[in-house]
């Protein structure tokens, strides 16, 4: 199981990663196109986009790692599709995986349910940006706070 700190550390983690993915989301619109004059336009005048900041599922996926980690002290498969699947919401993203968590809830086991996906190879985390969200609660659970402090601000 995970020590009281880490947990602290994965939460303080998941704060950051919901606002940061609920910040980035204001800045798509009009099925998911990046309105780069819109986003200019608000960083120029230091305004915070408006509307609803509503997390993606890259968030709702992070929150499942970090359950997982919570209960069993390390990643089950079996355990992280349950969760999965059950924090599947409609309207969050998920991309291929959309038909594949409702699945999941229903308890088709994600070794049957996931073959069909990526070619049959499996997404191998997504890559790149999209599973960079979900690194950083599981590396606050498993590292140890360094002593040594970037200097900030940078010079």
């Amino acid at each position: 199981m995970l020590t009281d700190a880490r947990l602290v550390r994965a939460r303080a983690s998941l704060e950051g990663l919901a606002l940061g993915d609920a910040f980035g989301d204001r800045l798509f619109f009009d099925n998911y196109t990046f309105q780069r004059d819109a986003a200019e336009e608000l960083f120029v005048d230091r305004r915070p986009p408006g509307g609803r900041w509503d997390y993606t599922d890259d968030t709702q996926i992070a929150l499942s790692v970090v359950e997982t980690l919570a209960r069993q002290g390390r990643i089950d498969q079996d355990g992280l599709a349950h969760s999965f699947g059950a924090r599947f919401e409609r309207g969050r993203g998920y991309g291929p995986m959309y038909d594949l968590l409702p699945q999941l809830r229903a308890g088709v086991p994600w070794e049957r349910t996931s073959r069909g996906l990526f070619g049959g190879q499996g997404s191998f985390g997504n890559g790149g940006p999209c599973a960079s969200p979900r690194s950083a609660p599981t590396l606050s659970t498993t590292c140890r706070p360094s002593s040594s402090r970037l200097p900030w601000p940078p010079k």
